[in-house]
């Protein structure tokens, strides 16, 4: 999803949490989710160059290793997480 601009990109964050790398810009909320090459590679926008060397990048590690545990992730990505991690962040603001 190399956007040049997105509230968050519910798609990118589903993908991962089946085990798909994705492709991001810094643009679209969910490169926050991505935290190491197993997950996939955020790249600068509107750079044609990078976008595909990122996209050939992702198909190369994922053909050449198996599926890595997603265990973490699925857990980041959770209702369960969001609920907490939100809460948590209302409360330090004093929100709540």
């Amino acid at each position: 999803m190399p956007s040049l601009e997105e509230g968050l990109v519910r798609t990118a964050c589903e993908a991962m949490a089946c085990g798909l790398p994705v492709v991001l810009t810094p643009h679209c909320g969910a490169n926050d989710f991505v935290r190491s090459a197993d997950d996939g590679e955020v790249v600068p926008i509107c750079k044609g160059k990078a976008i595909a060397e990122a996209v050939l990048k992702c198909w190369e590690h994922t053909r050449q290793t198996a599926p890595p545990e997603r265990t973490e992730l699925r857990r980041r990505l959770s209702f369960e997480a969001f609920d907490t991690d939100f809460l948590a962040q209302l409360s330090m603001k004093g929100l709540i």
